[in-house]
This record gives C-alpha cells, sequence and structure tokens, in this order.
C-alpha cells in the first residue's frame, strides 16, 4: 500500500471545510472532517476508487457535495484538494 501525503492546500481545504461547518453545528463538523479524513486515508488500500478526470488526477466523490482530488504516484497518494462540487473546477 502507498501512503498517503495531504499537500498544505488540502489541509487548508479542509481546515476551510470545517470551520465553515463547524458555524452551524459542531458535531457535524467533526463528523464531516472524520469522514473526510477517513476517505482521503482509505485511498492507501483502493486507490483506483475514485473517478479519473484527467490524466494523473482522480477524484473521489463519496461525501456529498464534497470531492477529493488525488494523484497516484508512484511511492504515495497525494492528496491535491478537498473542494465543494458546486465550485468550478481548477485548471
Amino acid at each position: 500500500m502507498r501512503r498517503v501525503v495531504w499537500t498544505e492546500q488540502a489541509r487548508e481545504d479542509l481546515i476551510a471545510i470545517q470551520s465553515y461547518v463547524q458555524g452551524f453545528s459542531p458535531p457535524a463538523a467533526i463528523r464531516l472532517a472524520v469522514r473526510l479524513i477517513d476517505l482521503a486515508e482509505s485511498l492507501s488500500a483502493f486507490p483506483d476508487r475514485g473517478r479519473q478526470i484527467r490524466h494523473g488526477l482522480r477524484e473521489a466523490v463519496s461525501i456529498r457535495p464534497y470531492v477529493i482530488r488525488y494523484a497516484i504516484l508512484p511511492s504515495e497518494i497525494r492528496i491535491i484538494t478537498i473542494r465543494h462540487s458546486a465550485r468550478r473546477p481548477e485548471g
């Protein structure tokens, strides 16, 4: 299994999402953050579970409305971003 590595952007995204949801419901914010982390970490065992959106970049969509974009590299799974599915894709 490859190790999961979070980019600084992905960590910032997770904090921003949790902070936003915390304004409505602190318990829900914690549950959501844990679920997103668990999903990202599960990519170590199941790296192909997300759909390929372009060469070298995949997207896991199982905690609506959030998607995790990641890359499968030879020695690691790199979590690139976590974003709301309504946001326009970058690049």
